[in-house]
């Protein structure tokens, strides 16, 4: 199974320990297709409680070149008028093919060096629009890296509009 079509649920539970790591569900996709916008908004319905708090794509799946529709997994997400944010792992898409983060609303998109922006393999870099951000800040779940407020790195002013209203 490629990971071109995961959907990542972050659900917050009661206990300490997975309140750390966030419950995870795995939605898979046919092998050679993108994430499904249908499926997506189909689970994003289905979870009136809002436990989803995330959802994470591969935008450029590597070895298949299968591409997802960042802006229509936006749309079904707005269409569901759920709260989760949209993740895009971009490793292979950003600088490569065309990547709209503002005009795709895409919430916090991630890549790497070794690939889209050809360069050597060891840095990794992240952009979070405002409302992430501000995310971020309320978090309260651990994790084994330190939070990127900590980072000397890890802040960038503003530089644009890069902003969802929250619902």
């Amino acid at each position: 199974m490629d990971d071109a079509g995961k959907i990542v649920r972050e659900a917050r539970v009661a206990s300490e320990p997975e309140a750390r790591r966030g419950a995870r569900l795995l939605q898979d996709e046919e092998w050679g297709t993108g994430a499904s916008p249908e499926r997506i908004e189909e689970a994003l319905r289905a979870d009136q409680a809002h436990t989803i708090k995330g959802v994470l794509i591969v935008h450029n799946e590597t070895a298949t070149g299968v591409t997802s529709d960042v802006a229509a997994i936006r749309r079904a997400i707005d269409a569901a008028a759920h709260p989760a944010m949209l993740y895009v792992d971009g490793v292979s898409s950003i600088a490569s093919i065309d990547f709209r983060m503002d005009g795709w609303g895409v919430d916090l998109a991630v890549t790497g060096s070794q690939k889209g922006l050809m360069l050597p393999a060891g840095l990794g870099s992240s952009a979070m629009a405002r409302f992430a951000t501000a995310a971020r800040a309320r978090s309260v779940t651990g994790g084994q890296y330190p939070p990127l407020s900590r980072s000397p790195l890890g802040h960038c002013p503003d530089l644009g509009n890069g902003s969802r209203r929250p619902r």
